[in-house]
């Protein structure tokens, strides 16, 4: 997740997502680096079966394409569902105790009213 507000599909207005990815090289090489790598530690036939001692996945991939997209999935639609509920107001509230949120409600309310010199 490159962004909490904005789609992974459209990350800037006037690009499109692969020029997004494609600007960060070390990170677009290292996940195709780290994609290439899994399937040969799996099926390469004296690397699998005496270094890893496994065997080759089967219909386990299937399970693997599936959690994937339904993890993009799901987070797409949590980015939507918060920008049309228009709340991401929470995410600056993480980590700050109770007392802090409140003392900050409470000069945000005298600055409204003038009470408060800014």
């Amino acid at each position: 997740m490159k962004s909490l507000k904005r789609s992974f599909f459209n990350l800037t207005v006037e690009n499109p997502w692969y020029v997004d990815l494609w600007r960060n090289q070390i990170l677009f090489w290292s996940v195709i680096g780290g994609m290439a790598i899994c399937p040969l530690c799996i099926y390469v036939p004296v690397f699998n079966t005496v270094v890893f001692r496994q065997t080759g996945m089967g219909w386990e991939w299937g399970l693997v394409v599936g959690m994937m997209v339904l993890y993009i999935a799901a987070i797409e639609f949590w980015k939507l569902f918060m920008h049309r509920r228009g709340g991401y107001e929470w995410f600056g509230k993480l980590g700050k105790k109770q007392d802090t949120i409140e003392n900050e409600k409470t000069m945000e309310v005298k600055e409204m009213k003038g009470d408060v010199a800014v």
